[in-house]
């Protein structure tokens, strides 16, 4: 793995993924439209949750029906945030039976985070408009604002807020702070700049829930999640890749989920534990929950800078990682799918660190 880069304008001015539109002619899109569906990427995380949320009470605002499918697992603390919403899961009931005539896809922009639903989202792409903050994506909407700035995708929706002139209420501020802080670590992370901190000063203000939030999200775990976190760490193995940084790599197989009674829902934040250890800069876990198929996860902790200004440690760019494998997200987390057995894609990832040595 390389050090993480610094990304430049010029990189962010020739990426194929980024803005077609504006926030005020996307409003004017969104205004036009009587019935609007509400999509996000397949095992939707709290920004994910928030930014559709936030969505569908801000479309009210204007008048405009609005409807959440959602695809894959969905944690259960994430649940309890979604009590009383139209929500309509695809794996349960399948697409909708009335057609929208606006598809508002969000915190996401690649085919293969929404690939359950694609036969059915192909001949609509006409339809497709995307609000996103992350660096990769497929060409999916044609009508896009995607702001890497922005730490969550809930900071990327206040533009296109703005320009509806929704009021923004305690029941609206409320899944917004979460896509904000779940996707900070609770403003742990190094994209918790003075920008972030400010909507979050303006949301708490308005009313978000910020404690209800923290104990249903970060304190409501089953059993389960324990010992599946204990089964991550048992498996744990070091990396030494030639440039420095080491990297923890962690399995769950099936038999784990089988014989824990856990499930997809019940791993959020296990990839971070190896993190609190000083020699880790990133940490990856693979798990299958489906013959053939294994997800990764990747996370890494950004430069560390004395107050003097003097590099302490560099960071890893785990999203140059991901994208070897088809995935991508962020510089401190991304996530992939491998078509693989759990040890063959293990081997895998495995051997795309130490062969950086040939290559450096």
């Amino acid at each position: 793995m390389t050090n993480s880069p610094t990304v430049s304008q010029t990189d962010r001015e020739s990426s194929d993924y980024a803005s077609t539109t504006s926030a005020a002619a996307l409003a004017q899109v969104i205004r036009k439209a009587t019935r609007v569906l509400l999509l996000t990427h397949s095992k939707p995380d709290g920004d994910a949750v928030g930014s559709v949320v936030a969505l569908r009470r801000a479309l009210e605002q204007c008048g405009v029906r609005a409807d959440i499918l959602l695809m894959g697992p969905i944690d259960q603390a994430l649940l309890a945030v979604l009590e009383g919403e139209p929500v309509r899961r695809l794996e349960r009931e399948g697409p909708p039976p009335e057609e929208p005539d606006l598809i508002m896809l969000v915190d996401t922009g690649s085919w293969s985070q929404v690939e359950a639903l694609r036969a059915w989202l192909v001949p609509r792409m006409a339809r497709i408009v995307g609000v996103d903050h992350h660096r990769r994506g497929d060409a999916i909407a044609a009508l896009r604002l995607v702001d890497w700035s922005c730490a969550s995708t809930t900071q990327a929706l206040m533009p296109l807020l703005k320009a509806l002139e929704v009021r923004i209420s305690a029941e609206l501020a409320t899944p917004l702070f979460m896509g904000l802080a779940t996707d900070t670590g609770w403003f742990r992370f190094s994209s918790a700049d003075a920008a972030v901190l400010r909507l979050a000063s303006e949301l708490l203000g308005a009313g978000a829930a910020k404690d209800w939030l923290f104990a249903t999200l970060e304190q409501n775990a089953r059993p389960s999640r324990l010992s599946l976190t204990a089964r991550a760490l048992a498996s744990i193995e070091f990396v030494d890749p030639v440039g420095g940084g080491r990297i923890a790599v962690m399995t769950l197989s099936r038999d784990d989920f089988a014989e824990t009674g856990g499930g997809s829902e019940d791993t959020g934040g296990v990839v971070n534990e190896p993190l609190v250890i000083r020699e880790v800069r990133a940490s990856i876990l693979l798990s299958q929950h489906e013959a053939g198929v294994t997800r990764v996860s990747f996370r890494s902790k950004p430069d560390l800078i004395a107050p003097d200004g003097r590099m302490l440690e560099p960071g890893l760019d785990v999203n140059e990682l991901a994208a070897r494998f088809g995935g991508g997200g962020h510089v401190q987390a991304a996530g992939a799918r491998i078509a693989a057995e759990l040890d063959e894609a293990r081997k895998t990832v495995m051997a795309e660190i130490r062969g950086k040595r040939d290559r450096e």
